[in-house]
């Protein structure tokens, strides 16, 4: 009597413990069916998002250390980035689409800057970029003082470069043409 006593009770115990490790695996399938259906309803942004390498060579062009370019891609954002940061010695934007269009706008906007200037001198005087950013074309007499151009041609520059590296190009290359405007007189007999 004893012995079948203790069976029930054995049997009776197991079956407990499997009913409560059932129930257990059920809640912690339930919790990890939730997490899913969560992360499938509510994606992050950061899938949309582009990741654009400021190269060291472009902040030798730009004149600005790490820090600096940081602070001056911040300033002048209006808010359009996911995250600005240095990694080793590098500035890193993380980007959606529609905030790289922004920049790209801010690029545009600065060389027309550029050429408005020039224009402001003297009408003649002219500076332009192709479609794809790397190749400046600067139009220009002998009256046009060194400083005036280099300031134009290395900010423009600078533009270019910038705009190859939002368009996902951080190897960027630019080619300067300086043509040289003359004034000739022609006199026919």
């Amino acid at each position: 009597m004893k012995k079948r006593t203790l069976t029930v009770l054995v049997v009776a115990l197991v079956c407990t413990f499997l009913t409560a490790c059932s129930k257990e695996i059920d809640t912690m399938t339930e919790s990890v069916n939730e997490k899913e259906s969560s992360v499938i309803e509510n994606p992050t942004v950061l899938e949309d998002t582009t990741e654009i390498v400021f190269p060291e060579q472009f902040e030798a062009l730009s004149g600005y250390d790490e820090e600096a370019l940081v602070d001056y891609l911040k300033e002048n954002s209006d808010g359009n980035y996911q995250k600005i940061e240095c990694i080793d010695g590098q500035v890193n934007m993380v980007a959606t689409q529609e905030e790289i269009e922004y920049w790209k706008g801010y690029v545009e906007k600065h060389i027309d800057d550029q050429k408005a200037v020039l224009t402001g001198i003297n009408q003649k005087y002219d500076v332009c970029c192709n479609d794809s950013y790397n190749t400046i074309n600067m139009y220009y007499d002998q009256e046009l003082s060194f400083k005036k151009a280099f300031s134009c041609v290395g900010k423009t520059s600078i533009y270019c470069a910038m705009y190859q590296i939002l368009d996902g190009n951080p190897d960027y290359s630019i080619y300067l043409n300086y043509i040289c405007l003359f004034d000739y007189l022609f006199i026919s007999s």
